[in-house]
C-alpha cells in the first residue's frame, strides 16, 4: 500500500511552496459549496496564513443553494481578520441586460424577465442564435433539479406546470399532505424561493426548463392534479382564478371543466377589464358548442360577439351577432332578438357600413315595439337617437334620446340612462346649446359609478372630439389624459384609437404637426382597426400632407374621402371637403370644387354646427361663390369673410391655431404677409408659404429685404433689436422709448416677432433667442438695472 501524507503535511508543503515563489500568486477554489471536507480544511489553513506571502487567494461560492447547516457556513465564520475581503456579486441590472441584448433575437426586456439578471443565463442567451431556451442553460438547471431528494422533486415538478409566478401553499396543500421540512428543503435547492404565498421560482428559466424535462405523461398527470386541486380549493371558499383551472383543463383537453369554468373566467376577466382574454374564454367554449343546448349556445355567441366588439375585433363581432340572432328567431325569443339587431347596428356601425346599421336599428325597433315598457324597447330608442346623433340630425336624435332616457329611468336602467344622455348632450352641444356639455358630463358620472365601462370611454370620445370640433383645445386636453388611460387600462383598443386620432387633429391644429404625426403613427400602424375608428386619423394625415406638400397627399385625401362618403355623417364629410378645397386652392383649382363646397354647405347650414358651416362659407368665400354671409357662423371665418382680416387674426391666434391665423393675415398688409409667411415657414407649410409668395409678386411687392432672409427667423433688423430688449424684459412702452418710436408701433413689432418665432408670450421669444444663441442674455448687474428703471 503507497504511503499517505497527513494534511498536516500537505497544507504546510502548500503554503511554503506559496512562500517561496518570488512573484505574486493568485491561488484559485472556485464553486466551493460542492467541496469536501479536506478542501475546507486547506481553505481555513491558508485564509488564516496569507498575510504571511505574497499571495492572492480568491474564494468562490454560491449563496442561494446554502442550507442552514451546509459546512460551508463553518468555513466562512472561521476565515475573518484585516485581510479577508468578502465581496457579494449582484445580478446584472434590467439597464445593463436591455442593452447587452441590443442585437440579439431576444427583447432585452424579456431576457431580464427570463433571468432576473443572473450573469451565467444571460450569457448563454447571448451566444444563442435563437430566441429559444439554450441547451446549456436548461442542463445546468436539470442537473441541480435531479440532484434533490424524491420529495422535493416531486412539489419542483407540480410548481414548474403551474403558470403563476406563485405556487401557493394552499394549492399544494390541497393535492398532497407536505412536511414542514420539505419546503426547506425546497429552498436548499437553490432553484426557489419559499415566500409567505408559496413557493416562486428564481428565475422563470428554471420553472421552463423543469416543466420541459418532464415526459409528456408525467404533465398531463401534474395538469390533471392542478385542477382537480385548484377545484377543491374552490369549493372550500378560496379565491383559485379560474382563468387557472382553465388553462390546465385546455392543455389536457378536459371538455367538461372548460364548459364548467370558462364562463365564469371569462367574467372573471370581465370584472378586471381584460376583455381580449374574455374573447380567449369564449372562444374555447365556442369550439365545443355541438355539447351545448340552442339557448346557451347562442348566449355564448352573443357574449363572445360583445367582448370582440369592445376589443376592436368587428367582423368576428357581427359573425356571431348573427349566428345568435338566427337562434333566438328560430326560439321565439323576441327580447333576445330585439337586443342582437340593436347590437348588430352598433357593431356596423363601427365597420362604417351605415346603410346596415339603420336596417338593423329599425328592425331592432320594430321588434321592441312589441315589448311596451322594457328595457330592450329603451335601448332600441337610444341607439336609435345615436345614429341620428352620429349623422347630425340634432333633433331626432334629442327626441328619441328623451324617449330613451324615460323608459330607462322608469325601468332604472343606468346603462339606457348613460347611453341617451350622452347622445342626447352630444347633439345640444353639437347645436350650439352649451347645456349639453352638462349631459355629456352627467352620462360620463353615471357610468363611471355603475362601472359600465363602454360608455365611460364614449362619454370620453365624445367630450374630446366634440371640444376639439369647436376649437376648445384646453378643455379637451383636461379629458384626453384621463380617457386614453382608461381605454389603455380596460383594453378598449377601438375607443382608444378613435381618441388618439381626435388628439392628433388637436395636436395638428395648434401647430404640433410632429406631435400630431406621431399619435397618428401608432393608429395606422394598426390597420385591424374599424374604418369608423381610423377616419380622423387619416383625415388628419391628408390635412398635414396637403399642407406640407406631400407629393403623396392625393392619396391621403382619399382615404378619409372615401369613409367619409361611405359613412355619410356630416361631422366627416364637411372637413374632409374642406381639406380637399384647400389642396385645389393651394394648385390653383378652387374654381373645380364650387359645386361639391355648395352641397355641402347647404348640408351643414341645415345642421347648424358654426365651426362647420364656417369653414366651407370660407372656402366659397375664397372661390368667389358665397352669395350672402350665414346668420350662424364661428366668428374668426365672420371676420374673415367681412374683411375684418385683423380681428380674424386675432381671434385665430387666441385659439393657438397658427396656420389659419397666417391665412387670415394673408389677406392683409405687407406687414401682416411677412408675418403670415414667417408663420408658414415656421410650420414648414411650404405651398402655403409658395402661394403667398406669388401673390405678393404678382401685386409687385418685394421680397424680405437681405437681412430678413439671412436671419434664421426671418427678422427685420429691427425685430432684431426689439428681441434684444425682450431679452432685457423690457415693457412695449420701454421699447418705445428705447427706439424712439411710439409705444402702439413697438407693440407691431412685438406680435411680429412673436409671430415669426411661433411663440406665445414675449418670455418664451426671449428664451428661444437666447437658446438659438442670436442674443447674448444680460448679466445680473443689467438685470439689476432693468428692473430699478
Amino acid at each position: 500500500m503507497l504511503w499517505e501524507p497527513s494534511r498536516p503535511i500537505i497544507f504546510h508543503a502548500c503554503i511554503e511552496k506559496i512562500q517561496t515563489v518570488s512573484q505574486p500568486t493568485v491561488v484559485v477554489f472556485e464553486d466551493i459549496h460542492w467541496a469536501d471536507e479536506a478542501t475546507y480544511d486547506l481553505i481555513i489553513y491558508l485564509g488564516r496564513r496569507i498575510q504571511e506571502t505574497n499571495c492572492l487567494m480568491i474564494v468562490t461560492y454560491r449563496n442561494d443553494a446554502l442550507s442552514s447547516d451546509h459546512p460551508i457556513r463553518n468555513v466562512i465564520g472561521r476565515l475573518s481578520g484585516q485581510h479577508i475581503e468578502r465581496l457579494t456579486l449582484n445580478c446584472l441590472s434590467r439597464d445593463t441586460v436591455i442593452s447587452l441584448a441590443n442585437k440579439a433575437p431576444i427583447a432585452g426586456e424579456e431576457l431580464y424577465q427570463l433571468t432576473d439578471g443572473n450573469p451565467f443565463y444571460v450569457t448563454e442567451f447571448l451566444g444563442n442564435d435563437t430566441h429559444n431556451l439554450p441547451h446549456s442553460v436548461s442542463e445546468s438547471i436539470v442537473a441541480r433539479f435531479i440532484k434533490q431528494p424524491p420529495d422535493v422533486r416531486k412539489i419542483l415538478e407540480f410548481a414548474s406546470i403551474i403558470p403563476k409566478k406563485t405556487c401557493n401553499y394552499w394549492l399544494l396543500e390541497s393535492v398532497w399532505r407536505v412536511p414542514l421540512e420539505v419546503f426547506e428543503q425546497c429552498a436548499v435547492s437553490g432553484l426557489v424561493d419559499i415566500e409567505t404565498n408559496g413557493l416562486v421560482f428564481r428565475h422563470a428559466l428554471m420553472r421552463q426548463a423543469i416543466a420541459g424535462s418532464l415526459p409528456s405523461i408525467r404533465r398531463k398527470m401534474l395538469h390533471m392534479l392542478a385542477i382537480e386541486g385548484l377545484a377543491k380549493s374552490h369549493e372550500q371558499g378560496i379565491n383559485v382564478g379560474f382563468t387557472h383551472i382553465v388553462y390546465h383543463a385546455e392543455i389536457v383537453n378536459d371538455i367538461p371543466a372548460i364548459l364548467h369554468y370558462a364562463p365564469m373566467a371569462a367574467q372573471e376577466a370581465i370584472n378586471l377589464g381584460a376583455h381580449q382574454q374574455a374573447a380567449n374564454h369564449y372562444r374555447m367554449i365556442r369550439d365545443h358548442l355541438d355539447k351545448l343546448d340552442a339557448i346557451d349556445q347562442a348566449n355564448i355567441h352573443d357574449a363572445l360577439a360583445y367582448e370582440c366588439y369592445l376589443t376592436g375585433q368587428l367582423d368576428e363581432a357581427c359573425q356571431n351577432s348573427e349566428a345568435a340572432l338566427q337562434i333566438w328567431r328560430q326560439h321565439g325569443q323576441v327580447s333576445k332578438e330585439a337586443d342582437s339587431l340593436r347590437r348588430l347596428s352598433r357593431y356596423y356601425w363601427f365597420l362604417g357600413n351605415n346603410g346596415t346599421a339603420e336596417d338593423y336599428a329599425e328592425q331592432a325597433l320594430v321588434i321592441a315595439a312589441a315589448l311596451p315598457g322594457s328595457i330592450e324597447l329603451a335601448r332600441a330608442y337610444s341607439n336609435r337617437s345615436q345614429l341620428y346623433m352620429l349623422k347630425s340630425e340634432n333633433a331626432q336624435a334629442i327626441a328619441y334620446g328623451k324617449k330613451a332616457l324615460e323608459l330607462a329611468e322608469s325601468v332604472q336602467s343606468h346603462e339606457v340612462i348613460s347611453h341617451a344622455l350622452n347622445n342626447i348632450g352630444t347633439a345640444k352641444w353639437a347645436s350650439g346649446d352649451k347645456q349639453g356639455l352638462s349631459s355629456l358630463i352627467n352620462s360620463l358620472q353615471i357610468a363611471e359609478e355603475h362601472h359600465l365601462e363602454e360608455h365611460v370611454a364614449r362619454a370620453y370620445t365624445n367630450i374630446t372630439s366634440l371640444a376639439v370640433r369647436n376649437r376648445q383645445y384646453k378643455f379637451a386636453s383636461q379629458y384626453f389624459d384621463a380617457g386614453l388611460a382608461y381605454c389603455e387600462r380596460q383594453g378598449l383598443d377601438s375607443w382608444g384609437v378613435y381618441m388618439r386620432g381626435w388628439l392628433a387633429r388637436c395636436c395638428f391644429e395648434q401647430g404640433q404637426w410632429q406631435a400630431a404625426q406621431d399619435e397618428m403613427e401608432r393608429i395606422l400602424e394598426t390597420p385591424e382597426a374599424p374604418a369608423a375608428i381610423r377616419q380622423p386619423a387619416l383625415l388628419t394625415s391628408a390635412y398635414i400632407a396637403v399642407r406640407q406638400g406631400d407629393q403623396h397627399s392625393h392619396e391621403a385625401i382619399n382615404d378619409a374621402w372615401s369613409i367619409a362618403r361611405e359613412m355619410q355623417e356630416t361631422a366627416r364629410l364637411v372637413p374632409t371637403v374642406a381639406v380637399r378645397a384647400e389642396a385645389a386652392w393651394l394648385n390653383d383649382a378652387l374654381p373645380e370644387m364650387t359645386d361639391e363646397l355648395t352641397d355641402h354647405y347647404q348640408m351643414a347650414l341645415e345642421h347648424k354646427d358654426n365651426w362647420e358651416i364656417g369653414v366651407l362659407a370660407f372656402w366659397l368665400w375664397k372661390a368667389g361663390k358665397l352669395d350672402r354671409i350665414p346668420e350662424r357662423i364661428a366668428q374668426p371665418y365672420l371676420f374673415q369673410i367681412r374683411g375684418d382680416w385683423h380681428a380674424a387674426a386675432v381671434l385665430w391666434k387666441e385659439l393657438n391655431c397658427p396656420y389659419e391665423q397666417a391665412l387670415a393675415l394673408l389677406h392683409g398688409d405687407s406687414r401682416a404677409q411677412i408675418e403670415a409667411l414667417g408663420i408658414f415657414d415656421s410650420l414648414g407649410a411650404k405651398p402655403a408659404a409658395h402661394r403667398l409668395r406669388s401673390i405678393r409678386r404678382d401685386n409687385g411687392i418685394a421680397g424680405p429685404h437681405r437681412e430678413t432672409r439671412a436671419n434664421p427667423a426671418g427678422l427685420t433688423k429691427r425685430q432684431m433689436q426689439v428681441l434684444e430688449l425682450l431679452v432685457q424684459g423690457m415693457t412695449d412702452a420701454q421699447i418705445a422709448e428705447s427706439l424712439y418710436i411710439s409705444p402702439k408701433t413697438a407693440g407691431h413689432h412685438v406680435s411680429a416677432v412673436l409671430g415669426k418665432l411661433q411663440v406665445r408670450t414675449r418670455h418664451e421669444a426671449a428664451n428661444y433667442a437666447v437658446k438659438q444663441e442670436w442674443v447674448t442674455p444680460p448679466s445680473s448687474e443689467d438685470k439689476d438695472e432693468t428692473s430699478l428703471t
